[in-house]
């Protein structure tokens, strides 16, 4: 029941449904470097339902899931430029002029020193959609070619094809392909799923789909292709309300030449079209079954407010958890009260707590347990954010006899003020550094058409930073750092330049805590800004 109600989560995502998150689903918990293997099914090939295959690159840059979906394509002002993982795993990130991810080099630390593992390159459409996806592995002093994913799109920008290619003797070999049809509104028909076997594509399995005048899916049919033919496999059929939220979820497995129910999902709404029940049945003896049952209640402002969940049991519905929340004025959740009954009652079993800082990003968000009526700590994570609201550090502690120690799970990272997150599965530490958004300053750099000194990013920063300017024609150039007393104490060029971008990177390692100026000379072209150094 479990599996398939995740499954369902899975799915509803895949809609585009939104349903209230669970106390498991709130609780924040590596990027896990991609395992090599010679067997390249056991990484490559598609998962079942042909649910695209999860991203390489920890996040950044994903697959294609909808049409709608750019993979590596960056509208924020920040963007990770280096992730590291409990100080075993780093990731580093280029990007493109119009924020796309390029490169993403992944290296391994052993015996206290970093080495390369993968690496991948990205190219592009003028649309900014993924063309294809170089896989390199670090062998023997240098990289060496191991996967490549083509994708190709219509006119509107749906995927039509997705291509994976395995290097083998020195050429690339086919290894397996998704096809895509679509209606003339964009929904997506059809996903085949063919392998290369013996010279030629084998088809595989497929999906084919259905939708309403709405582009609400109706119908989802899984089938496989065996003895030359297609075999019905599973099938999913949904309903819904004028609002167009789902009313009912029907799971059908194909046995024995029929379709035979398996399990069933009904749901309602309120006028505000929040979720109020959520009931699940499995077919049995050749009837519907309760098995459990949720139901939700909001405040004035459409926040979750409580969650209730029940087992059928002996033929009636008993309460198993209920979950509690408050929010601030802001509708960020303060506190998560959860509770399990007992046999007459409600019994406080953990409670959540989550704090901000000014801006509303999350510092810490607490775990405890009630121990007859005492609170204690159960497990925390805590984030710290630079001056732009991005998080730079995250770790994850459990309580263990009486002090703070580190544990693993899934990381969410939140930055630019919280609008965008990337998790990392199975993480104790997570450090990361940002870069500026590269589309704002390629549309810097096409405005510009005089001298120009941008300000330093990061600012503050610890211990290096970049610092950028515009020359608009031939000059000398002098670049140079002052301490708040007017002195010198770092030339960082001094040489002829030619007209053009330039961004140089200042390492003050050595260097106290203070504040800084930096002086840009060119020509008749003087111009001081100032950056903070804090350790």
């Amino acid at each position: 029941m479990k599996k398939f109600f995740q499954s369902l989560i899975l799915f509803f995502f895949l809609a585009g449904i939104v349903v209230p998150q669970t106390v498991t689903e709130r609780v924040p918990g590596k990027v896990v470097k991609p395992h090599r293997t010679e067997t390249a099914k056991l990484v490559l090939k598609p998962t079942t339902h042909r649910i695209l295959p999860y991203n390489l690159t920890e996040g950044i840059v994903q697959r294609l899931r909808d049409k709608n979906l750019k993979a590596g394509k960056l509208d924020t002002t920040y963007h990770p430029k280096e992730i590291t993982v409990d100080d075993s795993l780093r990731t580093t990130y280029t990007y493109d002029d119009s924020g796309n991810v390029a490169v993403a080099i992944i290296k391994i630390k052993a015996n206290g020193i970093w080495f390369n593992y993968d690496r991948y390159t990205y190219t592009y459409n003028s649309k900014n959609m993924p063309l294809t996806e170089l896989w390199e592995i670090f062998d023997n002093g240098a990289w060496v070619k191991f996967y490549r994913f083509t994708y190709t799109y219509d006119n509107m920008n749906n995927p039509l094809s997705q291509l994976s290619e395995a290097w083998k003797n020195n050429a690339w070999e086919n290894y397996w392909k998704l096809t895509y049809t679509y209606d003339n509104s964009g929904n997506r028909l059809s996903d085949l799923y063919q392998e290369w076997t013996n010279g030629a594509w084998v088809d595989v399995d497929r999906i084919t789909m259905t939708y309403d005048n709405s582009g609400n899916m109706l119908t989802y049919l899984y089938e496989k292709f065996e003895n030359g033919a297609w075999m019905n496999n599973d099938k999913y059929t949904m309903t819904y309300d004028k609002n167009n939220n789902m009313l009912t979820y029907l799971a059908e497995q194909y046995q024995n030449g029929a379709w035979v129910n398996v399990e069933r999902i009904t749901m309602t709404y309120d006028n505000n079209n929040n979720m109020l029940t959520y009931l699940s049945e499995e077919w049995q003896n050749g009837a519907w079954v309760n098995t459990s049952r949720y139901t939700y209640t909001y405040d004035s402002k459409n926040n979750l407010a409580s969650y209730l969940s029940e087992e059928w049991q002996n033929g009636a519905w008993v309460n198993y958890s209920r979950d509690k929340y408050t929010y601030d004025t802001t509708g960020k959740m303060l506190t998560d009260t959860w509770e399990l009954w007992g046999d007459t009652s409600w019994v406080t079993y953990a409670r959540n707590t989550d704090t901000y800082d000014t801006k509303g990003n999350l510092l810490k968000s607490l775990w405890e347990l009630n121990d007859k009526g005492a609170w204690m700590n159960y497990n925390t994570l805590n984030y710290t954010y630079d001056i732009n609201g991005n998080a730079t550090h995250g770790e994850y502690l459990v309580w263990n006899n009486g002090a703070w120690a580190p544990a693993m799970t899934d990381i969410t990272m939140y930055y630019n003020n919280g609008k965008s997150r990337l998790t990392i599965p199975q993480a104790s530490v997570v450090d990361i550094q940002y870069t500026s958004s590269i589309a704002a300053l390629t549309a810097e750099k096409s405005m510009v058409k005089q001298f120009s000194l941008s300000q330093n990013y990061p600012n503050p920063f610890n211990p290096t930073t970049t610092i950028s300017y515009f020359l608009p024609r031939d000059t000398r150039v002098k670049l140079a750092i002052y301490d708040v007393l007017g002195t010198e104490v770092k030339v960082l060029e001094n040489q002829d330049k030619t007209a053009g971008n330039y961004h140089v990177e200042f390492d003050a390692s050595g260097m106290p805590t203070g504040v800084y100026f930096y002086r840009l000379e060119a020509g008749e072209f003087t111009a001081v800004k100032k950056l903070l150094l804090i350790k």
